[in-house]
């Protein structure tokens, strides 16, 4: 018989040791579904995530004005939660994907929500007013509207819609517009008149709100004086006692 260093144990007795009890035992119904609990929720977790970059990549995929590598990105993005979703598997690989794809969410999410809109911002607005300078109207109003999709807080891409609208004769919106620009840049001198000008051309028998309009214009930016005298399309209110009243400046008054 073997015998250990000190002739006291057999060494053999050392390799015929119980093993001792496992944790779950695979013949165990009960411990199965616990072992198995959290692989099926990571599943559906993964499932949902892969899921839901599968529409945010599809949704950027349709934005052409995004750069060429965004785009390859997306798309690729796209192709892996397919995978993922009608391949899932449990496995550890699957895993990290999993993780790697919540990453790439946040990602394009951040892209799709900061890059994406001023880019498309950028490229309609320079479209809208090469479509205005071409007195092409309709051009105009979709890449305009192109704009305050993007970014809804542009007080000047709002007040050039509704200029649009107005010359195309959907005066209502057109008005809704030109307002809501205002309210946006209360302080905007610039605003204030665009407005006056529009009651001025489609609204005539609202001459009061219009000198209204222009008197608000001139107390935030007096620098407009001389370019609402001279404008040719408020002509119809030159004989008006208030309109000229309004702008004669100090130095005319003196």
């Amino acid at each position: 018989m073997e015998h250990g260093l000190d002739g006291s144990a057999p060494i053999r007795a050392m390799y015929n040791r119980t093993p001792p009890p496992r944790l779950l035992s695979p013949h165990s119904k009960e411990d199965s579904e616990i072992a198995c609990r959290p692989i099926h929720e990571t599943r559906e977790i993964l499932k949902k995530t892969a899921k839901t970059l599968f529409c945010d990549a599809g949704r950027l995929c349709r934005d052409s004005s995004l750069h060429p590598f965004i785009l390859l990105s997306c798309q690729k993005a796209q192709t892996k939660a397919h995978t993922a979703l009608t391949k899932g598997r449990t496995t550890l690989d699957n895993m990290l994907i999993g993780m790697a794809l919540l990453v790439g969410i946040v990602l394009f999410r951040f892209a799709y929500t900061t890059y994406g809109p001023r880019r498309r911002f950028l490229k309609h607005w320079a479209e809208g007013l090469e479509a205005i300078k071409r007195k092409d109207f309709a051009a105009a109003e979709k890449a305009l509207r192109v704009c305050v999709r993007a970014i809804p807080s542009s007080a000047v891409a709002q007040r050039m819609l509704g200029g649009t609208l107005a010359r195309q004769g959907n005066l209502a919106e057109a008005e809704e517009r030109i307002r809501f620009g205002v309210d946006l840049e209360p302080r905007n001198g610039l605003g204030h008149a665009e407005l006056g000008v529009f009651l001025t051309l489609f609204a005539p028998g609202r001459a009061q709100e219009a000198l209204d309009a222009f008197r608000e214009a001139l107390t935030h930016t007096p620098e407009l004086r001389d370019a609402l005298a001279k404008d040719p399309r408020l002509a119809n209110l030159h004989q008006d006692e208030t309109f000229r009243e309004l702008m004669q400046s100090d130095d005319d008054e003196e």
